[in-house]
């Protein structure tokens, strides 16, 4: 019945009107279009797009976080090389056995003799110390310039210095010379510096020196 009014009201109408009546049932429709399904995904898409926007920062800060890391560890395997290579060169105790086993080796292969030693005091020197030996050697030129050549060669750290050399004498088709000199290795110390050598005098009144306990 409605149905019927409603096509008999329609044909009442001129083009015009009906025109008219579609526009504006064109807007209805538009509006509520617009008004419950465009705007509303719109808003929800400017949304995901900043909740993505900021993802991508924190992924960015993230990966600079870790390339930085990842620089940070390679700077540091780096300096626990170079520190290792410095305490080969500088190490933490005395070791003078161990330095008169080297030197011994060294003068073997060199063929020269150790005639003396005498370890002389320890003396801090900031963030080092050095440790002196008194050395009486007896070679050929060549010998005692070949032993010399190995203790350059060594990988720890040992000077040669108060080159004393005697008048050559002759032996067994050869001119052999005595020398006495001063080797001095280093040991390092760390930040205590001389606070960690702790200077004591002997009943013989020689200066010696100890490690002070930490």
């Amino acid at each position: 019945m409605y149905y019927r009014k409603f096509l008999k009201a329609w044909s009442k109408l001129p083009i015009w009107g009906k025109l008219l009546l579609l526009a504006g049932l064109l807007g209805v429709i538009t509006y509520l279009y617009l008004s419950f399904y465009y705007w509303p995904r719109q808003e929800a898409i400017e949304v995901r797009k900043r909740q993505i926007s900021e993802l991508e920062q924190k992924i960015a800060g993230n990966e600079q976080i870790i390339k930085n890391f990842d620089d940070y560890k390679k700077q540091e395997r780096n300096l626990r090389k170079l520190l290792d290579q410095t305490l080969s060169l500088l190490p933490r105790e005395r070791e003078i056995g161990e330095l008169l086993k080297l030197l011994g080796h060294h003068a073997e292969k060199a063929g020269i003799q150790i005639l003396n030693f005498t370890p002389k005091g320890e003396m801090p020197k900031g963030f080092y110390s050095e440790v002196p030996l008194d050395l009486h050697l007896s070679g050929s030129y060549h010998q005692i310039a070949h032993f010399f050549d190995r203790l350059a060669a060594m990988p720890r750290l040992v000077n040669v210095s108060e080159i004393n050399i005697s008048a050559p004498v002759a032996c067994k088709d050869k001119a052999v010379i005595d020398i006495t000199c001063v080797a001095t290795s280093f040991r390092f110390l760390g930040g205590g510096g001389e606070a960690e050598v702790k200077q004591t005098t002997t009943p013989n009144g020689k200066p010696t020196r100890k490690r002070k306990r930490r």
